[in-house]
Order: C-alpha cells, then sequence, then structure tokens
C-alpha cells in the first residue's frame, strides 16, 4: 500500500510524533561517568547551590548558514566573506533565573579565564555556596586559579550535551548572526556586544533556552 507523505506526516501527529531537533552526543563520551554527574548535580539541586554553567565560544564573521523560508524551487543563498575573522566570548548562566554574564576576549587562556573568576565574583552571592560547572579544557585545571568563592564541578569528557550555556549559544547565535555580515556601521565585536546585551536583558529567554530539566 502507497501512503503519501503528507498522509504519514498527519498519522505521525495523531500518534503523538513531533519532528525534534536531535541534540549531538559525542561518540566517546562515557555514559556511566554522564550518569554519575547527573546524580551529582540532583544530589545538589534540593540544596539550593547557586548553580552556574561556564563555557566558551568562539563567533566568527562567516557564520554557518540556517535554514531559511524560501520558495519551492528556489535556491536561496547567504552573503560570505571567506575570512578566519572571529571573537572569542567566555559567559555562565544561571538557569535558575536565567541570569547570563559574558565578555569578549582575545583568546581563551588562564589569565583572561582568571579574569572572568574575578568578574564573577562580583555577581555571586557569598552567603550561598556556588558552584561552577565547566568542562575540561587545560586551562580550567591550572593550580594557581583563584577561585574565590567559586567551586569548579567538571564535566565529564566530551558532555556538552550536559551543559545549558551550549544551547543558549545556538540559539544566540541564529539570532544575531543567522545571513549577516560584519560591516562599517556594525563590525563583528559590536555585533557580539549587541546580541550578549540582549540576552544578559532578557533573562527570560535564557530561561526558557536553559532549563536545567531538559538537560539533567
Amino acid at each position: 500500500m502507497n501512503v503519501g507523505y503528507s498522509t504519514l506526516c498527519r498519522n505521525l501527529h495523531e500518534w503523538g510524533y513531533s519532528q525534534i531537533q536531535p541534540r549531538p552526543k559525542a561518540v566517546k563520551a562515557d555514559p556511566v561517568k554522564q550518569a554519575g554527574f547527573v546524580r551529582t548535580v540532583h544530589r545538589l539541586l534540593p540544596k539550593k547551590p547557586d548553580l552556574w554553567f561556564q563555557d566558551e565560544t568562539a563567533f566568527w564573521a562567516d557564520p554557518a548558514a540556517y535554514k531559511v523560508w524560501a520558495l519551492r524551487g528556489s535556491k536561496p543563498s547567504v552573503p560570505r566573506l571567506v575570512t578566519h575573522e572571529h571573537v572569542n566570548v567566555f559567559g555562565a548562566v544561571r538557569p535558575e533565573d536565567g541570569r547570563f554574564y559574558a565578555f569578549i576576549a582575545s583568546h581563551g587562556n588562564a589569565t583572561l579565564f582568571q579574569h572572568f573568576l574575578d568578574q564573577m565574583q562580583e555577581r555571586i552571592d557569598p552567603s550561598r555556596r556556588t558552584i561552577m560547572v565547566l568542562d575540561n579544557v587545560r586551562f580550567h585545571h591550572r593550580h594557581d586559579l583563584k577561585w574565590g568563592n567559586i567551586e569548579p564541578l567538571y564535566l565529564p569528557a566530551y558532555s556538552p550535551n550536559l551543559n545549558p550555556i551550549e544551547t543558549l549559544w545556538l540559539v544566540l547565535k541564529k539570532r544575531f548572526f543567522n545571513g549577516w555580515i560584519p560591516c562599517v556601521n556594525e563590525p563583528l565585536e559590536q555585533r557580539v556586544t549587541n546580541a550578549i546585551g540582549f540576552y544578559e536583558q532578557h533573562p527570560n529567554l535564557v530561561q526558557s533556552a536553559c532549563a536545567i530539566t531538559t538537560y539533567l
């Protein structure tokens, strides 16, 4: 029996199915260690710590192309500069209330990460136990880092899928960099600054993108 595509889609919807974008999961990830990390976080949550998730990312002058609405049969295109220009960003998010802090850096190293930690000290409540979840980049493990009132909690290797800020980066890039290229009136760094500022001023959008129950 032949079934048309539209009929198949309608039946799938009636059966409770919908199209969902899968989250990438590294094949090298250790599921036992990931499960252990999730259990650790779940044991922490009832104690209501000040829980932040941290990460670094890069914003490119030639961002990846995203899907656009177009007429069937058409071949939409996006401009490209063919350049390696980019800026790096350090950021942290608190899923509890959608607080987000980030700043642009020339590159990633221990010195700039220490500056980030120093800035975070001014944004946390010293009366609460503050935990920062982060990955295993080498400079995150420097023995001379001054963590202050922050306790690091390291993700298992190859586990970006357990870090909510990864989704925020994707949402931010899609909203502000889809089809955009730098120009004299708005260079790359200014665009990144505007994007960061927008989400810092809209914690409800951050909270929606980073709901911890989605990840853990």
